[in-house]
């Protein structure tokens, strides 16, 4: 049987060829599985129920991180840095993220980590919409070819059947790593879906001071909630900061987009390191 899944509603909006052509969100592989079903209504590929009439996909309901991780595959899932209180462009952001997130996955293919990498861009509506403006920016700048690695997804991170298969969790930081009450969005959602040893472990890790695009990697405690759902890392990241209203304001993207570039970097080249240290 199959259930809905969150993600992906929609990943493309497809009607008919000639009125609505396909978002180029996956691979040219998958394109051309789509566009050869056009108008036939559900089929199936590679374990993905597709409706190319009504314009939707769904996961069987045994793909989840158990099933996955029988494969081989160890999904990071990731925010948009800095797009939120943090004030940076979204559009520069995505396209940002984009071209980094395409040129890792160009790095990875033929080595021995390839198999298990796919990597999810995960945003959140709270007013319940189908898509947000984070996503149909990354959407709009999303790699010609993902060989099937790299996805966006609508949900709430602290919610499995949402957030979906993940091995390795990013999270938008602040500078002092702080996960407590006061804080908000991502952070505070990550923070009490893992549980106090959370902000325990990361303090005796890191401290209580982190540097712009620098990665703070935490493995994750047995005992946490998230590692019973299949989190086994969480990796901390301070995007650059373009709101004057909060601390370490930059005020010219000449100086927070690189910043920006080596967040995603970062943080792959430390999802990289941690998938070898899995194979060893």
């Amino acid at each position: 049987s199959y259930s809905f899944c969150t993600l992906l509603m929609p990943v493309w909006e497809y009607k008919t060829r000639e009125k609505n052509p396909i978002w180029r969100v996956l691979d040219e592989e998958m394109t051309a599985v789509v566009e050869g079903h056009s108008g036939k209504g559900q089929f199936e590929y590679n374990g993905v129920l597709i409706d190319t009439v009504k314009g939707y996909m769904r996961w069987p309901e045994t793909q989840g991180y158990a099933s996955l991780r029988k494969k081989g595959v160890k999904p990071l899932v990731m925010p948009s840095f800095s797009t939120a209180i943090f004030g940076f462009d979204t559009d520069v952001a995505a396209k940002i993220a984009c071209e980094v997130v395409g040129e890792f996955l160009n790095e990875v293919k033929g080595t021995k980590i390839e198999g298990m990498v796919d990597i999810v861009l995960l945003d959140f509506s709270p007013e319940g919409r189908k898509t947000t403006k984070t996503l149909e920016a990354f959407r709009k700048y999303m790699p010609r070819i993902t060989y099937g690695r790299f996805t966006l997804r609508l949900g709430d991170v602290a919610d499995p059947t949402q957030r979906g298969a993940c091995f390795v969790l990013a999270n938008a930081a602040n500078s002092r790593l702080y996960g407590g009450p006061k804080t908000g969005g991502i952070n505070r959602s990550i923070h009490e879906a893992a549980g106090p040893a959370l902000a325990i472990d990361t303090t005796r890790l890191h401290g209580t001071h982190a540097e712009v695009s620098t990665p703070y990697s935490v493995p994750l405690s047995p005992s946490s909630p998230l590692f019973k759902q299949g989190v086994e890392h969480v990796v901390h990241v301070v995007g650059p900061n373009m709101n004057p209203n909060r601390p370490n304001y930059l005020s010219s993207y000449e100086h927070s987009a690189p910043l920006l570039k080596k967040c995603y970097e970062n943080l792959l080249r430390e999802y990289a390191r941690i998938l070898v240290q899995e194979v060893k």
